[in-house]
């Protein structure tokens, strides 16, 4: 199943690392490069079967983006990417219907899109 994602990371090595991680899953991202960005999109999140959210960037993190996102009727998926997951970070994902995965464990971003949009 293609699906489309919206990868929002501060970083652009990051972002393009994603890309290229998830575009060869057979699935389409798009991007943004800040929160503020992503809210931007807010007007297309019918768009998106996932959001994929860098947990710490300037002005607004992944997390208010979560919530705004959520706030404005977003059910879909949300993933949290953190370099430094902890249980405060991973209770507040869950408060707000979103999944937390380790920056550095790419095999379980994938495994965690699957689990989330796809069964």
């Amino acid at each position: 199943m293609s699906l489309r994602l919206l990868v929002v990371d501060d970083q652009e090595d990051i972002r393009l690392i994603l890309q290229i991680l998830l575009e060869d899953q057979g699935w389409d991202t798009e991007q943004a490069e800040s929160g503020e960005d992503a809210l931007k999109l807010e007007y297309r999140m019918a768009d998106f079967d996932a959001l994929v959210l860098d947990y710490k960037m300037p002005g607004l993190d992944g997390m208010e983006v979560a919530r705004r996102f959520r706030e404005s009727g977003f059910k879909r998926p949300i993933i949290i990417c953190s370099a430094h997951l902890n249980p405060q970070l991973e209770q507040e994902a869950t408060t707000i219907g979103a999944a937390t995965v380790s920056k550095s464990d790419l095999k379980e971003l994938v495994a965690t899109i699957r689990r989330e949009v796809l069964e």
